[in-house]
């Protein structure tokens, strides 16, 4: 063989090769960094759901209670009155 062609050969094969890893690497690194910013994304959003809930749950609880206490005084008032 001519020394010229094999190191032609032997330059395209390297070139191949670093061009295959460069390609397998990117891909890799792009999976990992859209898998991180998924959860990222998910965790930032749960949180902000569960705040938002929280807010609106404790509001609505509070108004729930305050009905059922004025009611509880209201027929506990109503018993007294009919004992006495």
């Amino acid at each position: 063989m001519f020394p010229g062609k094999s190191t032609e050969v032997e330059e395209d094969k390297k070139e191949q090769d670093l061009e295959s890893e460069w390609e397998s690497r990117r891909s890799k690194f792009y999976n990992v960094g859209y898998k991180d910013g998924l959860e990222e994304g998910k965790s930032a959003t749960l949180q902000q759901g569960f705040d938002e809930g929280y807010r609106q749950s404790t509001a609505a609880g509070y108004s729930e209670g305050l009905k059922k206490g004025k009611q509880a005084t209201l027929d506990a008032c109503t018993q007294l009155l009919k004992k006495g």
